[in-house]
């Protein structure tokens, strides 16, 4: 009854913020619509949840749940210990049978799980002991972020904004996996503060700019630090855009690119540091876990060129055709390969055929350019069929809304349905939305 009663003044707390609240007037998108993904993704949540109770036992969700409501069990009675074992001092625990993470040597072996269950312990004090009213911050994490992805690429993708609109909010992978008590959503929303922060930077408008790309850096560095050495030749080619590049935008980055491919083969050369070995060795603990999603006579490759490039094909071939729909063993994996397979038939079907390209924005080229360089490492290390599905969301997310540039006639059947009903978003914004970047090559 009580879990009831909460659920629904939750709810209509929600609705009133998002009706009524000026921080969902500024995104060009009617605050009903925005209300509908709300809920949508708090119903995904819920479904994340059973599915893992169902499929994974419980899963690593639930296990972050209870950790994080153990904390919050701690903070006002010791309130010392919850700050002490955020800054890695290990302090005593409160009680034998609460196990928190205390260790200082757990920070080096995975911070994200750490940051994570410690920042939901504080959201616990509102769940009454509930994985689905916990749902409600982790909704709002995702909205957060898909907002921030539409408000940037609809100033720098040339794209009708209702294709657009379903394109951020409602790509299946991307929403399912963002919707749980995850490491995801961190993620998603950390990437999305890159954005923002790139189109001011576009803009010259510096203090902001630098509060956004700093945020997202941040969240990147906290939740799934490996992502920072994705992030960071982007980041470096975005950067020298308006300064070295501005008619070359795709020669910045391969040059920066370049650069880093050099500057790791004489590390790997010197032996000064072993970039192979650290793969590697990654790919081997991704390898000795246990699953019944582990691909079948996966095998690990060892820290050398030859090895490396001979196992190259299979490790693009996992991450971007698998699950092969001949072999999927549940309706999850159904779910995933007929994803992949969608994204192909995407892939031909807006292959230009001819047509004059449509000018870039910088930002395609960092979506692009990241993206890709995430699913290399996705196939490099892992070998489970689930993670590879759950960590490549993001990058397929991206790649799905740069392909629907190409789609003339989709752009076209938008148009015109836009061009005979009212619209959903202010006028106000359309003139602001339709100056597509201030850089364009």
């Amino acid at each position: 009854m009580l879990l009831a009663l909460l659920f629904i003044v939750y709810s209509c707390l929600a609705t009133l913020w998002i009706m009524k609240g000026r921080s969902f007037k500024q995104w060009g998108i009617s605050p009903k619509i925005i209300l509908m993904l709300f809920f949508l993704r708090l119903g995904l949540g819920a479904i994340y949840g059973q599915l893992h109770l169902e499929y994974f036992d419980a899963g690593d969700t639930f296990l972050y749940f209870e950790e994080s409501q153990l904390i919050a069990q701690t903070i006002w009675p010791y309130w010392d210990y919850y700050w002490g074992s955020w800054t890695g001092q290990a302090p005593v625990l409160p009680a034998a049978e609460v196990y928190l993470y205390p260790d200082g040597g757990f920070i080096r072996r995975d911070f994200g799980t750490y940051a994570l269950v410690h920042i939901h312990a504080i959201p616990q004090f509102f769940s009454a002991g509930s994985y689905f009213l916990h749902g409600f911050f982790v909704a709002f994490l995702g909205l957060f972020a898909s907002l921030n992805f539409y408000w940037v690429l609809n100033r720098h993708l040339q794209l009708p904004p209702r294709l657009l609109q379903i394109a951020c909010f409602l790509m299946p992978s991307m929403l399912f996996w963002t919707s749980g008590l995850h490491k995801d959503v961190w993620v998603y929303l950390s990437i999305s503060g890159l954005l923002l922060g790139l189109d001011a930077y576009y803009r010259q408008a510096w203090k902001r700019a630098f509060c956004f790309l700093g945020l997202g850096v941040l969240g990147l560095a906290v939740f799934r630090t490996y992502l920072l050495g994705l992030a960071f030749p982007a980041l470096t080619a975005a950067s020298l855009l308006p300064f070295f590049f501005k008619k070359q935008p795709l020669r910045a980055y391969l040059s920066v690119y370049a650069l880093l491919g050099l500057g790791l083969f004489a590390l790997e050369m010197t032996g000064y540091f072993s970039p192979l070995e650290l793969l590697a060795n990654r790919q081997s603990a991704f390898l000795a876990e246990k699953g019944g999603s582990v691909i079948s006579q996966a095998t690990s490759w060892e820290p050398n060129f030859f090895s490396f490039f001979a196992y190259l094909p299979k490790a693009l071939f996992n991450v971007c055709f698998r699950p092969l729909i001949w072999n999927v063993k549940d309706s999850l994996q159904l779910a995933a390969a007929l994803e992949i397979l969608s994204f192909w038939l995407l892939f031909f079907l807006g292959l230009n055929k001819g047509r004059t390209p449509p000018k870039r924005s910088p930002i395609f080229y960092f979506m692009f350019f990241y993206a890709l360089s995430n699913l290399l490492l996705i196939g490099l290390l892992v070998v489970n069929l689930g993670t590879i599905v759950r960590y490549r969301s993001i990058a397929l997310h991206f790649l799905g809304i740069l392909l629907l540039q190409s789609f003339r006639f989709i752009h076209q059947y938008f148009q015109a349905k836009e061009s005979g009903k009212k619209p959903l978003w202010p006028s106000k914004e359309r003139s602001v939305a339709s100056r597509k970047a201030e850089l364009q090559d």
